[in-house]
């Protein structure tokens, strides 16, 4: 039910796999020369470098304490920095694991040949164990200092694979969600931002479940930057491939799609203040562990508590992770949006957002069911995608002499059609045949 509330930057072919261009215009998309990459649609190029260089002033990664996205430069010092603590936090910890290893030893001598054979057991372990920290710590400093000389190395970062996207350009006017606001940069930025603060331990929101998810994804994240808000165009950069560049074009946009369906501005600062005043939390898992609700947009206890939350954000106006946000909506815009959300709960009961062609209209959790309505400010005219109704699987005819004599000439027709008629050429990559 989810996913007919939602809608997409693009979308997935049903019967190849490939990427359509959903709200995108077009991509460019830019691997390392060499890798094993092709395109097969017309609506994003594919071109090869041989040294990718990210910007400097792409997103690397978030602080959860200022709120802010830190930059390739900025990661590449702060790196720095962290390998230095540790190499100073690992030489200044000798002297303080001898001292250790001396007190142990010390105090397996002072046990006379009469002491019990518990007590030398563990003076023993202790020693033992006491050495083998500071063995540990004395093997780390040659390894930390590499990687120290490794980080001061680094005056770029390179990548794999680069994806520049470009948005409709009635992309803010059209897709409104389902309360009647019009979609903004906000709504894209609080959903980048919540993939980035809830891994941190520093968050408010913090929540062990999306941190190993969130680790492996930034194995391969290198950056990301906004080019421009108006029309809306975006660009990443991964250390990764995919034969098909139209699945390397998500690594250049961030959508509105997030751990729950679709979140609007608005939605998530009211799950988020819930969250932080720890009344209500996303998972299961952090809901047991604080024995607290889970948060649930449609229904249950949940409901009054995120309803006391949004009249607080109405009242105070509140601009969540403000030092980001502040530049892509105002506190009189966040008030506004807050207030739909508001009116969306008062007419229809629940708090369930998206964009997509069809809005919750009422849930029976009792009878656990539901009713999807059409959303009828939804852009696009139903028939869109009307063209994988049916897959295009071709019927194939050969028409020609069922034997031949070598070296006489010898024609074959071949027909190639779909529901009778001729195959589009345009759809058309090659014809293959075999004479045997």
């Amino acid at each position: 039910a989810v996913r007919m509330t939602v809608g997409y930057a693009t979308t997935y072919d049903p019967y190849t796999g490939l990427l359509n261009n959903f709200w995108v215009d077009k991509a460019e998309v830019t691997v390392q020369t060499g890798l094993p990459v092709q395109k097969t649609l017309d609506w994003l190029t594919l071109d090869f470098a041989d040294e990718i260089v990210v910007p400097g002033d792409a997103w690397a990664d978030w602080d959860p304490v200022t709120q802010t996205f830190i930059t390739v430069d900025e990661k590449i010092v702060l790196d720095v920095a962290k390998a230095e603590e540790a190499l100073k936090a690992a030489e200044d910890s000798i002297p303080e694991l001898e001292a250790a290893l001396e007190e142990a030893e010390a105090a397996l001598e002072e046990l006379g040949e009469d002491a019990e054979e518990e007590a030398k057991t563990e003076a023993e372990t202790a020693v033992e164990e006491a050495q083998a920290a500071l063995t540990k710590a004395q093997e780390s400093i040659p390894v930390l200092t590499q990687e120290l000389a490794d980080k001061q190395a680094v005056t770029k970062v390179t990548a794999t694979a680069k994806s520049r996207v470009y948005f409709r350009e009635d992309l803010f006017d059209v897709v409104k969600w389902h309360d009647g606001s019009n979609l903004e940069m906000a709504d894209i930025m609080m959903s980048y931002i919540m993939g980035f603060d809830r891994p941190k331990e520093e968050s408010a929101i913090y929540d062990k479940q999306p941190v190993g998810s969130f680790n492996l994804f930034m194995q391969t994240f290198k950056g990301f930057k906004i080019v421009s808000t108006d029309p809306l165009i975006m660009e990443g950069y991964e250390d990764t491939f995919s034969a098909d560049a139209e699945l390397l074009v998500p690594v250049g946009y961030t959508w509105i799609n997030n751990f729950q369906g679709e979140g609007s501005f608005a939605s998530y600062a009211m799950m988020n203040s819930a969250e932080a005043a720890q009344e209500l939390a996303y998972t299961e898992a952090k809901a047991n562990e604080l024995e607290i609700e889970q948060t649930s947009t449609i229904g249950g206890p949940s409901l009054e508590i995120l309803g006391k939350h949004l009249d607080q954000l109405i009242a105070d106006g509140t601009i969540p992770y403000e030092p980001t946000l502040g530049q892509y909506i105002t506190k009189e815009q966040a008030i506004a949006r807050y207030q739909a959300l508001k009116a969306h709960f008062e007419k229809y009961g629940n708090y369930h957002q998206g964009v997509g062609p069809y809005f919750l209209k009422s849930v029976d959790l009792n009878g656990k069911s539901l009713v999807m309505a059409h959303w009828d400010q939804y852009p696009d005219l139903a028939d869109r995608w009307s063209m994988y109704s049916a897959p295009k699987l071709a019927d194939v005819e050969i028409d020609g002499p069922g034997q031949v004599v070598g070296g006489e000439e010898a024609t074959f027709d071949i027909y190639v059609t779909f529901q009778g008629e001729p195959y589009e050429l345009d759809d058309i990559k090659e014809v293959k045949f075999l004479v045997y």
